[in-house]
């Protein structure tokens, strides 16, 4: 059972976490405890028998930097800094928030507490797995100064206490600790008037669509049982929705994709005369766009979850959605007005195609011109459209909105080579 190296290790079946936690204790020992049970995993720091922290290596880093700016508790330079600085080093980042006095020891003092007590309820129920000690005579990567590590017999009683309440919750409330809360397009405007207490209104500013519930719970120092709750009665009142990780990876691989048959289409037939060139230009504009408009018919949020909807309501939603908005872009372009619509769920430019036959000369450039302007400007405005609708606040938006801003740089450079200007492109 015991080495000199590894001095204790054995099975839960045998011996239960709490046996193993109080036995360490009583033995005054320093080192790292880690524990495993099927594909859970605790890394529990010990410092002279009491409990410095407790990690969980197969969870995602927690994002304590991203809550504080979210609760407006600190600037982005600040956190910027602090990540820089102390990496995912969870006890390097407190101590610099402390020293930077942007967090007074006493809170350290509770968010230490609530670190510890958090994993170790979910753990102290584990009936089977594996559990290894190795001792550290300077278990320096984990230990905070001024804060003070947790008595043993306190942290069990503690996390028993949490686990018989999130065993009662569980019965009622379904909601993993992995949900991702987001809230919805329109929640601002609900949010006066609704009787909405402090943490409700603090959980409500987290769900930004990449913290879950575990992370909302450790930075607001509540029980994870209680942030579900708290989740639970927002989705109720339509405040949030639950994002969909992998969703919203197809969605944002299928937009991707989208930008690369374009850009592909637009690498072909450079030699083209000007004006031969900016037909190409429009019609494959007007192709994105309109790619864009049948991957929305299949994922916008209202026809999402309706199980098979008639074309015709598609239709109508695409209709209703894009018209406004290629009608506002439009009033810049009143040689368009007639030339490109929405029609049946697409954008129409086909009269472009035959307007050679009724205008000519420098008027017919004119066209053209307004044309490649008008169209880099619609596509733009409805790939923000269908992004926010379908991916709304999320790490994924985030990184495709890089991808479309370099994508877009491209076509204003290309218009602009065209026309010999750079005036009015995506004005």
């Amino acid at each position: 059972m015991d080495d000199q190296r590894t001095a204790l290790s054995g099975d839960l079946e045998t011996l239960s976490l709490a046996s193993v936690l109080k036995m360490l204790s009583l033995g005054d020992r320093t080192g790292y405890l880690r524990v495993t049970s099927g594909p859970e995993e605790i890394m529990v720091t010990l410092l002279h028998g009491q409990l410095a922290a407790v990690d969980e290596p197969n969870q995602p880093p927690l994002d304590l930097m991203l809550a504080l700016r979210l609760l407006e508790r600190i600037e982005e330079s600040q956190a910027m800094q602090v990540r820089q600085m102390a990496g995912n080093n969870h006890a390097a980042m407190m101590t610099l928030m402390m020293q930077n006095q942007l967090m007074t020891p006493q809170e350290v003092q509770r968010r230490v507490e609530h670190s510890v007590i958090t994993p170790l309820s979910r753990s102290m129920r584990w009936t089977s797995g594996q559990f290894t000690f190795r001792p550290d005579p300077a278990p320096m990567f984990a230990v905070i100064p001024q804060v003070q590590p947790m008595v043993v017999d306190y942290a069990i009683l503690e996390a028993n206490r949490l686990a018989d309440e999130q065993s009662q919750q569980d019965h009622t409330i379904r909601l993993p600790r992995q949900a991702v809360p987001r809230w919805r397009p329109e929640t601002p405007s609900l949010v006066e008037g609704l009787a909405l207490s402090t943490d409700d209104m603090q959980v409500l500013r987290l769900a930004n669509g990449q913290l879950n519930i575990r992370a909302i719970a450790h930075a607001l120092i509540l029980a994870e049982s209680q942030v579900a709750e708290i989740v639970v009665r927002l989705l109720d009142m339509n405040m949030v929705e639950l994002v969909d990780l992998e969703l919203e990876m197809a969605l944002a691989q299928h937009l991707a994709a989208i930008m690369d048959e374009t850009r592909g289409e637009l690498a072909r037939h450079v030699r083209l005369p000007v004006d031969e060139r900016l037909k190409l230009l429009v019609r494959v504009l007007t192709l994105a766009s309109n790619r864009l408009l049948t991957h929305h018919a299949f994922y916008a949020r209202d026809l999402r979850g309706r199980g098979e909807v008639r074309r015709i309501e598609i239709t109508r939603h695409l209709d209703a959605t894009f018209e406004p908005i290629l009608a506002s872009i439009r009033k810049q372009f009143p040689r368009m007005d007639s030339i490109v619509r929405i029609e049946s769920g697409a954008i129409d430019a086909t009269d472009l195609e035959t307007l050679h036959k009724v205008v000519r000369g420098s008027e017919l450039m004119e066209c053209y011109c307004d044309a490649a302007i008008m169209q880099s400007q619609l596509l733009q405005v409805i790939f923000e459209r269908v992004l926010d609708d379908e991916l709304g606040h999320s790490s994924a938006a985030e990184q495709l909105d890089g991808g479309w801003n370099d994508f877009t740089r491209e076509l204003d450079y290309e218009i602009a080579r065209l026309l010999g200007r750079d005036s009015r492109i995506n004005a």
